[in-house]
Order: structure tokens, then sequence, then C-alpha cells
């Protein structure tokens, strides 16, 4: 059996697959993609049995086939060669698969199709669509709250949930929370919750959507114990699936109070320089800065020791009574990064209760710090 496939094609799309497979599992067939061809459609499939993915890639098929391969072993075929085409040549006895172009020829061996993992169906209790264009802006809001490490699994994990025809994406890491919420129509209310790294992969893939400048939309659809992304890129088609977590999420809603006692408006961009100034001095006492208001300003200062402190003043206006404020000032960059408008806004309790922060003209995007006791 022989197929002829172009290389950048192939290398694009193996290296999303490969993203998939299991890096540290006892069945070997884990570590392979599953590679097959019908009529017209070229096909690639990968697992780690939590995560899953499925591509499909016009192609002139002449007659139907289906092997696995090591994942890694291929990828690193594919890139090291220096052909524009690779022709893939297998025997049916499931001995060798070989590559071959114009200077090069790898040999390896492949499993049976039959010994692969089948992708499990959706019984979908319900869909939604969103543009590639706002997954990934919505994603990218609230990533910023990803934790490196936690001894809580479920706050590795991001939250979709759709409530009263609003559907926000929420993150937290118990010390900052994210919440991009917005109207959306839905017929049944319903919250999933998502590992990080399948939602790295979601946002990749809507990136490249972007980076094709195909703008399509994503459909999106779950049932009790997974989720379903579908994109059509070009006329490539991927559907991403992942296990749902069975947990249930922090009521993060709490948090968020429903009067504050003052505010602050200040200029986003005078913000982020007084806070990179002052970070100078911060990063060896947990990156906390001091926020003291001050008639119209606001004095930020770094921690007072022996060798150093450093004070940087900025306008800002204030409503009713201030409060001196402890803020870590990597939190609040996080934040200022995804701003999109000239100001924001703090709305604050007290000095201990978590600071509300927002742009002044989306209402959509809040970001929540807890201030550090003086």
């Amino acid at each position: 059996m022989k197929f002829v496939v172009d290389k950048k094609e192939l290398l694009q799309w193996l290296e999303l697959a490969s993203r998939f497979v299991s890096r540290n599992s006892t069945l070997p067939i884990l570590e392979n993609v599953a590679i097959s061809g019908n009529i017209d459609t070229l096909e690639l499939k990968a697992t780690d049995m939590n995560k899953y993915i499925h591509i499909s890639i016009p192609a002139k098929i002449e007659s139907e086939w289906a092997i696995t391969v090591n994942s890694k072993i291929l990828l690193d075929a594919v890139k090291v060669s220096e052909s524009e085409t690779i022709e893939m040549e297998w025997k049916n006895d499931g001995t060798l698969l070989t590559l071959l172009t114009w200077t090069d020829k790898f040999e390896f061996r492949w499993i049976s199709i039959n010994e692969y993992v089948a992708i499990p169906d959706i019984e979908v209790s319900g869909s939604m669509t969103l543009s590639s264009e706002v997954l990934s802006k919505w994603i990218e809001r609230v990533e910023t709250c990803i934790p490196e490490k936690s001894f809580t699994t479920i706050i590795t994990w991001m939250l979709l949930k759709w409530k009263e025809n609003k559907l926000a994406f929420v993150w937290t890491d118990s010390f900052k929370l994210a919440e991009y919420k917005a109207d959306y129509e839905l017929s049944s209310d319903f919250e999933v919750v998502i590992p990080k790294n399948v939602i790295w992969e979601i946002k990749k893939v809507a990136d490249l959507d972007l980076q094709e400048e195909s703008e399509n939309d994503v459909d999106i659809s779950y049932d009790n114990k997974l989720v379903s992304f579908k994109y059509k890129i070009w006329n490539f088609e991927i559907e991403i699936k992942t296990n749902l977590i069975q947990w249930t999420y922090p009521d993060y809603e709490k948090i968020i109070l429903p009067t504050y006692n003052s505010s602050i408006v200040l200029d986003k961009k005078e913000l982020e320089k007084s806070i990179k100034k002052v970070s100078l001095f911060s990063r060896d006492i947990s990156y906390y800065v001091k926020f003291i208001p001050n008639e119209d300003e606001l004095i930020i200062s770094s921690w007072e020791t022996d060798l150093w402190e450093w004070v940087s003043k900025m306008s800002a206006i204030f409503e009713w009574e201030m409060v001196n404020l402890w803020l870590n000032w990597k939190s609040i960059l996080d934040f200022l990064k995804y701003v999109e408008w000239e100001e924001i806004i703090m709305s604050i309790f007290d000095e201990e209760k978590p600071i509300l922060m927002k742009d002044q003209w989306d209402e959509w995007y809040r970001f929540i710090v807890r201030p550090l006791k003086d």
C-alpha cells in the first residue's frame, strides 16, 4: 500500500496530534497515532485516555486502510526529511512502514488499528457555537490565573458555566480569580470543568484558525462525561474531546461582593508604568506593593527594607473613603495585559476583603485579587 502526502501539511497535523498521545503509559499503543485513509479523507487520531483528537484532511485515497505508528518516531522522521513530499508505504502483514523521500528511507514497525483505543461518542445533552476569535479571547482573559502547582486538583481546571442565559469562563488559583461573562441564550443551565492542558490545546487550534484568517465557528457539545470542540479550518476538520471532571467547582461567586465601600479610577498605562518601576524592589518579598491614597493621587510603594524603598506617584479619582492596600503586583500586571481601554476601576470593601478590578468599559471581564493583611 502506498500514499503520497505533502510534508508541510503532514508535519503540521502530526505535531498537533502528538500532543495528545500518552507520555508515560504502560500501554505502548497509547504512544501511537492512528492514521487511516477512506475514499477522499486522511484521518489522524490520538489519545491518552483523558483527551482525544481527530483530524480529517482531504486527500486522494485509492483504497481504505488503517495503521498505528509511534508518534514520536514518525514525527521525528518527517521533521528531518528534506523533500517537499513524502511517500508512505507499508505491508499488510503488519511488519514495516517505510517513508521515502528523494534522499532518505525510514523504516519502522506499525501496530494494527484493531488494538487502538476507540474515541468515545458524545450523547449530546447540550451544545453551543462560538467563533474562534471569541473562544481564544475568552480563554486568554482567564488563563492568567492558571496555578503552576496546586494541592487542590480542581483549581488546575477551567470552569465553563451556563446559567440564567449567561456564559462564563472562570479560572482561579485561590489567590486571584478571573471571570469573562456575557449574555448567551441556552436551553438549560450547565457547567463543565476542563483540565488546563486541554484548554491550551483548544486555544492553540482556535489561534491556528485565526492565523489562517478563516475565522470559523467552533461547535461545542457536551454530555455528563465528555465535552467536544469541533473546528473547520479551510477544508480541514479537527475535533478535540476531553473527559469531564466530576467534582464540584468552588462557588466562586461568593467572593464577589454585592456592594463595595469605595473605588479608584486609574489610567491603565500610568498604573502599569508605576508598578513596573516599584516592582524592581519588590521581587524578594512575595511580589507585594503598597497602594496609599493621598487626595487626588495614588502612591505606590515597595516594601521598606534596610537597603531600599521605592515610591511612585500617579493621578487617581477616588470615590468615598479609601484605605491602604497591599497587593500582588504580578497579579495586577496579569490583569492589565488584557485591558483594552484606557482606564480601570478598582472596587474596594476594606483592606482585607477581595478587590474587584474591571476594565471601565468592559463589564464582561472581572478580575479578583486578595490583598495582604497589613
